[in-house]
């Protein structure tokens, strides 16, 4: 290869082709690759070439472009981007100006996050368009004023197609900007935080009071959750998405990129889950998802993050070594620990096991696959403190292990490390929430009463502890503030108690909820107020002020005295949500409103066709009972004056003209109120605007939309318990009833299992839907729908080679995320899937078809599951088949790949390498012992010892061949059994006065890796 010399590096470097570039292992674009390619891409005039070098993305996720984008390349290189940006004016390359990476963001949302205004200069020049907007709803002028980054907002505002869509602050001003005027529909975001928060300069800062979410995404979806670990935070939506922003050491935020991010932005790996939890530790998190597969990354010493191994992982990966058959329901975090709770009620735990706060002993000092709290009852939630841990069992009782310094564990203070221990609580109390703090816990009973345990230090226990010190009382009664509460609370440096305390100055409350942080709780009471109290180092209580008496309760002023539905607390800072809640489902339906192709149903007020809502009449019949029968009268007898009551006076009419039916509402003076209504029948959610919510109550209640009628008038009703839940995916289920098909379905597909169309006709199924519904949720129906092909004009379609039976379930699938509870038939359904490109729906089939995988089935699955890209699956059967007996001989080995045989017999080589270095270690160690008690005792015993020794060699290897001939469930268990039984009493027998942290080392090796 030719070699020349970079001009900032004092060393030649080869000329790098793009292919061999790009085929190596771990190929980024770097400033040596981007210099070398450079020179290339001057010099030729091959299209496809320069298309493969602007769209090429490395292993990060980043194109070329993006990467210059990020400073990769030194200041003064500007004449690499130079020639970059000559292809990029050239007409035939215009679009590559703005094509997007892996994080779907252009070059200048990358240039904007990493103020690199050099290369805005020049790329400006170029006229990309800059109204794009990223995955987090925001265009780069958006982002460079949430960054309160002045000059990168001028250098963008002077591109003619810059868009400013979020508010500007007052003190922000962007001279000659165009087109950049605030987009007045896109309200303020509903989701308000305080205390220590990361600033957009990536540092820690403190907000006193309530202050607005940078989250742009409001409209569809809803902020439920935030947690804080070290320097870095996560954000979760209660439609299921991830969000992260802080310092990216250890690859904590879980990004593609490697660099510091300043704003929340998406965790794209996990974009197709639906996550219904979080947590943090110090430097790492985990993330539950809705089918029960726990995802974790970052920081993996001590074995934290449950993979085996004690390495840096960057990106979420799924922890595969739970037991068979074990679906995850709850999950979080300490510091350097990790716990989850599974269905059944099993709890297992993982990471650093000091203080024994992982609920069992380890001699290894660490814990790096997750291993079950064996001592404890069935359990359905769990909470970790830094060096404690709290488990809830499902009849209501709380454990707790770890460190019991100040009584944080609820045992007197006889020993620092408590074992798994239950909390005693007064009779007849039963609890149903629990958070674990710093060094202190509180939870939630049944009847709504808070406990609190632990250190009082900084007031967090909300009670006043007598000491000899401090026994007088200390009743305080702010009357000058309405959001004061009187209280006989706790003051600094009061004592701690490992006896539960009861907060009595919250029983006038009704308890909705609690959230726990370090050292403060915050408190949503079924009235949709907000009460904190504990420490308020950090401004986390959101007073306003920095309160010397920690322990005061106040209420939190929210904006509006709006009602708030979710509370979240996190470290040193809290979040409250207006949000009454988004559902994914929901957050897909909406796009049905901006796309006008198949609507058939327009609203309108007092017969004005001016202004209408345009609809679709399947969505609006599935979800109102009452509109529905008024839509199935118009449709049968059209024009004929049909009307239902919508108040005692007055009535909703249909008429039909072209096609389309004209639904009128009278007696409403404007049609924002029908757009709600409307908003909220697709998506399960609508922003509460004041001056609308009486007229859309109205429209709620008239109808029956109970869940939006409730809502409108919560302030009349007062209690968060009783909100209807959502029934949006129920209402959708009933589009596969033959009725709504009848009347609203549009297309029909004639389908068969047959090859040919030459086929008798009672051997075709004829299977009516609904064009709209279809076109939105999978690409294969939008391609043949909108595309060029001949199906788009046609209402009958023909689909062979179709089994109907499953081509039913993927309809039904469509309408309302609902699978077969049939193994079989999920496999024939993930077929479909996989064509149509739905990746939650293999997700959702994977959790059906995983409880039945068994030592016949594993490799055929394992072999479609990677022929069909079903990730869980995969990771499943890979961390199934080398702990199985002689996996060589399973059915159907051979048909797997050579590189997936390769992965499962380079795990077998590990397992057998793990178990001939601990033979060796027993052996040397016992030596060891050996010539140490020769000095000290008779050559009698030492003779003894090493019989005994010679006997486990036996031992172990007889227990090997019997777990590699099981080839059964039931022979495997009785192989296990004989490991819990026989060799754990024959060690306890024959080597007593063995290392007992080698016996136990052994013992836990062959119970928990070859079992």
């Amino acid at each position: 290869m030719e070699s020349f010399y970079h001009e900032d590096l004092y060393t030649p470097i080869e000329r790098i082709d793009i292919e061999e570039l790009t085929s190596r292992e771990n190929f980024v674009w770097s400033s040596a690759s981007i210099y070398s390619i450079s020179h290339d891409l001057e010099k030729t005039n091959d299209k496809q070439k320069i298309v493969q070098y602007l769209t090429k993305l490395d292993t990060d996720g980043q194109t070329l472009l993006h990467s210059q984008a990020m400073g990769t390349i030194r200041p003064n290189q500007h004449n690499i981007l130079i020639n970059t940006l000559k292809h990029l004016n050239k007409t035939e390359y215009l679009e590559f100006k703005n094509v997007l990476n892996r994080a779907e963001e252009t070059a200048l949302h990358v240039a904007v996050l990493n103020k690199n205004y050099a290369f805005l200069r020049l790329f400006a020049t170029c006229g990309p368009n800059a109204s794009y907007k990223c995955h987090r709803n925001l265009t780069p002028l958006d982002m460079a004023v949430w960054m309160d980054d002045f000059q990168a907002a001028e250098i963008i505002a002077a591109i003619s197609t810059s868009q400013l869509t979020v508010e500007l602050p007052k003190n922000f001003s962007i001279k000659g900007h165009h087109n950049a005027s605030p987009n007045t529909e896109n309200p303020i975001s509903p989701f308000y935080q305080w205390g220590q928060m990361f600033t957009t300069q990536l540092s820690l800062g403190k907000v006193s009071t309530p202050q607005t979410v940078l989250f742009n995404h409001h409209q569809e979806h809803g902020v439920s959750n935030v947690q804080f670990g070290g320097n870095f935070a996560l954000m979760l939506t209660d439609t299921g998405m991830i969000y992260s922003w802080g310092l990216c050491s250890y690859g904590k935020l879980g990004q593609y990129s490697k660099n510091d991010c300043p704003i929340p932005s998406q965790i794209m790996e996990l974009k197709n889950k639906q996550i219904t939890q979080i947590a943090c530790g110090k430097d790492h998190s985990l993330a539950l998802d809705e089918i029960g597969c726990v995802y974790a990354w970052g920081n993996g010493a001590g074995g934290r993050l449950g993979l085996n191994k004690t390495d840096v992982v960057s990106l979420p990966t799924m922890v595969a070594h739970f037991p068979d058959q074990v679906k995850v329901v709850g999950i979080a975090c300490g510091q350097d620990h990790s716990m989850a709770v599974c269905q059944d009620g099993r709890v297992f735990s993982w990471g650093q096991a000091g203080f024994g706060k992982l609920g069992y002993s380890n001699p290894m000092g660490f814990q790096s696959t997750p291993r079950r709290v064996e001592s404890i009852p069935a359990c359905k939630q769990v909470s970790c403190g830094n060096w404690h841990s709290l488990t809830l069992t499902n009849g209501g009782d709380v454990y707790a292990f770890g460190s019991n310094r100040e009584g944080r564990c609820g045992r007197e203070l006889t020993t620092v490390e408590s074992p798994p221990n239950r909390v005693i609580f007064d009779a007849n109390i039963k609890i149903k929430k629990i958070g674990a703090g710093l060094n202190f816990n509180a939870v939630l009973t049944t009847s709504n009463m808070i406990y609190t345990w632990g250190n009082n230090d900084k007031g967090q226990l909300g009670v006043l502890i007598e000491t000899k010190s401090n026994s007088t009382n200390n009743s305080r009664n702010n009357n000058n503030n309405n959001n004061y509460i009187s209280v006989y609370a706790a003051t600094l440096n009061d004592t701690y108690t490992y006896v539960p305390q009861l907060v009595k100055t919250l029983l006038p409350y009704p308890i909705n909820n609690i959230e726990v942080g370090y050292e403060h709780v915050v408190v949503l009471t079924d009235a949709g107020e907000v009460i904190t109290f504990g420490s308020n180092q950090m401004d986390q209580l959101g007073h306003g002020e920095l309160l010397r008496d920690a322990g005061t309760f106040r209420k939190v002023e929210i904006q509006n005295k709006s009602t708030v539905f979710k509370i979240a607390a996190g470290n040193y800072a809290s979040l409250v949500s207006l949000s009454s809640g988004h559902s994914i489902f929901g957050s897909e339906m909406a796009q049905l409103l901006k796309d006008e192709r198949y609507y058939d149903l327009c609203l309108q007020v007092n017969s004005n066709r001016q202004e209408t809502v345009k609809a679709h009449r399947f969505i609006v019949a599935s979800r109102s009972k009452k509109l529905h029968s008024l839509l199935k009268m118009e449709i049968d007898r059209p024009n004929q004056n049909n009307k239902i009551p919508l108040t005692q006076t007055t009535f909703i009419t249909t008429s039909t003209e072209n096609g389309i039916i004209y639904m009128d509402f009278p007696s409403f003076t404007s049609i924002e109120p029908i757009k709600l209504f409307v908003k909220f029948l697709y998506t399960d959610h609508a922003p509460l605007v004041a001056s609308h919510v009486q007229d859309l109550g109205i429209l709620a209640t008239s109808l029956s939309i109970e869940r939006l009628s409730y809502i409108c008038n919560i302030t009349n009703y007062k209690s968060l318990e009783t909100i209807p839940t959502s029934s949006l995916l129920e209402d959708f289920g009933n589009l596969s009833n033959q009725e709504y098909l009848d009347h609203y379905g549009d297309i029909t597909f004639n389908v068969s299992s047959e090859k040919s169309s030459y086929q008798p006709i009672n051997s075709i199924q004829k299977i009516k839907s609904y064009r709209a519904m279809l076109a939105l949720r999978s690409q294969y129906f939008q391609m043949m729908f909108q595309g060029q092909f001949a199906e788009s004009t046609k209402n009958e379609i023909d689909m062979y080679e179709v089994d109907p039976g499953s081509f039913n379930h993927l309809l039904v699938y469509l309408y309302c995320n609902s699978v077969p509870e049939d193994p079989n038939q999920c496999i024939d359904l993930l077929f479909l899937a996989d064509i149509h490109q739905i990746p939650r729906a293999k997700e959702l089939l994977a959790a059906v078809i995983r409880p039945s995988i068994d030592v016949e089935s594993i490799c055929s699955i394992y072999h479609l599951a990677i022929k069909l890209n079903v990730k869980p699956l995969v990771v499943w059967c890979e961390a199934k088949i080398p702990t199985m007996p002689n996996p060589q001989q399973l059915p159907e080995y051979d048909l797997l790949p050579d590189t997936v045989k390769s992965i499962i017999e380079k795990k077998l080589d590990q397992l057998n390498e793990k178990l001939n270095q601990l033979s060796i270690q027993h052996r040397q160690q016992n030596l060891n012992l050996q010539q140490q008690q020769e000095q000290q005792q008779q050559n009698t015993s030492a003779n003894a010892r090493g019989v005994g020794a010679l006997n486990l060699q036996h031992y172990m290897h007889w227990c090997r061949q019997c777990s590699m001939h099981a080839t059964s469930s039931n022979a495997r268990q009785d192989v296990n059994s004989i490991y819990d039984s026989n060799f754990t009493r024959y060690i306890s027998l024959q080597f007593l006065k063995m290392d007992q942290l080698v016996s136990n080392q052994l013992i836990l090796y062959l119970k928990y890796n070859m079992a």
